[in-house]
């Protein structure tokens, strides 16, 4: 795997540590890979890193995709059309492997979608590998924090989960 010159030292473990979590995945019905971290703009890094690094991957800012077409959709159908959106949004790309930015959009309480649940269904077919923010403990991603509106519990399933928490960032 190559190493960037100007690339930081947190970026090349953390590249390795998904690298063996896709190929892990391999063996799963669901090829998804979860990266958690506290503080969006290192996921984003990361994941624009990863795609220079995996010549079969599609890096997309899902979130910001997914917003560009909601905006035009009424505020109470939009939990309706969202799944269409990004099923929509995946199929116009090629490669093996999904990269996803910016899923918190897709976790707003007024869509009533749970993206972790779609994301392994898309993952049957190819591989996936998601970045959201949030906790993880015991199979489960707790987003923001209870009592607050955004508050949600995802459950993971088979998903192989890397937290960048753990990485110096």
């Amino acid at each position: 795997m190559p190493k960037f010159d100007d690339e930081p030292n947190w970026i090349t473990a953390a590249s390795r540590v998904v690298e063996g979590a896709i190929r892990q995945s391999s063996d799963h019905l669901h090829r998804l890979v979860i990266v958690l971290g506290v503080s969006t703009p290192p996921q984003s890094v990361f994941l624009k890193r990863l795609k220079m690094r995996i010549n079969s991957a599609t890096y997309i800012n899902l979130g910001l995709e997914a917003s560009k077409v909601l905006k035009d959709i009424p505020s109470c159908d939009r939990g309706n059309e969202v799944r269409d959106i990004i099923m929509t949004i995946s199929d116009q790309v090629e490669g093996d492997i999904l990269l996803f930015d910016g899923l918190d959009v897709l976790l707003d309480p007024d869509l009533e979608f749970d993206p972790i649940r779609f994301l392994r269904d898309l993952s049957r077919s190819r591989t996936v590998v998601a970045s959201i923010g949030g906790e993880y403990v015991n199979g489960v991603i707790t987003y923001s924090e209870q009592g607050h509106s955004e508050y949600r519990r995802l459950d993971v399933g088979d998903a192989v989960v890397v937290d960048l928490g753990r990485f110096d960032l």
